[in-house]
């Protein structure tokens, strides 16, 4: 399957109960794909309240599978924006990248890609010393 038919979005995701989203938003320089304090309070469409039990800040970079190489660079440039590595960063407990691959499913139901991520990208991965979580996904068209 050629790889510019998958698409994926790499995220960068910082959790911690005292984290401030201002604080980390001017620390990187950069706008939040989402974000919130603990506590935050807020009713869903059925009408369920939730409250939030940990504060986040999220950003989420897509592209074709082709550009992954592109987007961990570009992860690269927002998460040392700040000079010091996101676990320092004040109220940040968690930290790590998600990277999810979508694939067109096939009319027989199979799905399949490959992914290249070049060696610059591979150890801009690793000085950002943080974990990597994998998911693919099959979209049906």
């Amino acid at each position: 399957m050629n790889i510019q038919a998958c698409e994926c979005d790499l995220t960068l995701f910082l959790k911690g109960d005292a984290l401030q989203p201002t604080l980390v938003t001017a620390a990187l320089g950069s706008t939040p794909t989402r974000s919130h304090m603990r506590g935050l309070t807020w009713v869903t469409s059925a009408g369920t309240v939730v409250t939030e039990k940990t504060g986040l800040w999220l950003i989420a970079l897509s592209g074709d599978l082709s550009e992954l190489s592109a987007l961990v660079l570009q992860l690269q440039s927002i998460a040392e924006a700040a000079g010091l590595p996101v676990l320092e960063l004040p109220g940040v407990d968690v930290a790590f990248i998600d990277l999810l691959i979508m694939v067109p499913a096939s009319a027989g139901g199979g799905a399949g890609c490959g992914v290249v991520i070049d060696a610059a990208s591979m150890t801009a991965l690793g000085r950002m010393g943080l974990p990597l979580e994998l998911t693919f996904a099959a979209i049906v068209p």
